[in-house]
């Protein structure tokens, strides 16, 4: 859980710069249930690219992330 932790404040810092593929690709590798907090819409988020969360806010209040 921490890495995921991790992932997570980096996208939401206003410094944070994820690079996308290389983030995503770390969330598939911790095989963490479907269900976990913020797990979809995180993965949406760097699905569409986005480095972290002020560039893209709008992302994160997407309405469906499935």
């Amino acid at each position: 859980m921490q890495q995921t932790r991790g992932l997570l404040t980096s996208y939401h810092d206003f410094y944070g710069d994820l690079e996308p593929a290389a983030a995503l690709t770390l969330l598939n590798r911790l095989d963490l249930p479907p269900e976990t907090e913020h797990f979809a819409t995180l993965r949406a988020v760097l699905k569409a690219g986005a480095r972290n969360h002020y560039q893209h806010p709008e992302l994160w209040d997407a309405p469906s992330h499935g």
